[in-house]
């Protein structure tokens, strides 16, 4: 009994963060410049300094949960704002980028592979690039005549 309403003490519990939490925190937001391509390049670069495979590579990846985490933002608050038909396929075009990325990444880093720590961190590289570039395309997307860009406030 008292297992029961403690586990429905802790799912409240969770349930009011959850609510209490808006979906577009302002300190949440990451900050894309204008021009991405080089982004990844910089981002890179800064993660190379350590001069330590491992962490290059666990640099990368963090880099991505990051903007991915952004780009899953902006993916949800794109399906809320189009209508059904337009949400079924903007649905399908994401999960079959996450299908493209996963397999050409997957593909990049086995040019490498000899090398686990250079095919890691080509493979990195490329989540970290392509999902920057997904990031700008949803940046620019249009419904409409309104551009959608609500994390970034200017198209």
């Amino acid at each position: 009994m008292w297992r029961w309403i403690v586990l429905g003490l802790a799912f409240s519990s969770v349930l009011v963060l959850l609510v209490a939490t808006p979906v577009w925190a302002e300190e949440d937001r990451l900050s894309l410049p204008e021009d991405i391509s080089n982004l990844s390049y910089e981002i890179y670069k800064k993660c190379e300094k350590s001069g330590n495979p491992e962490a290059t590579i666990k640099c990368l990846m963090h880099n991505d949960k990051r903007y991915g985490a952004e780009l899953t933002r902006i993916y949800e608050y794109l399906l809320g704002r189009v209508n059904k038909d337009r949400a079924k396929l903007l649905s399908e075009s994401q999960r079959a980028w996450v299908k493209f990325q996963k397999a050409s990444c997957t593909y990049q880093g086995t040019l490498s592979y000899p090398d686990l720590n250079a095919a890691l961190e080509s493979a990195a590289q490329c989540e970290l690039q392509t999902t920057l570039q997904r990031l700008d395309t949803f940046r620019y997307l249009e419904y409409g005549e309104q551009k959608l860009c609500p994390a970034y406030g200017k198209c």
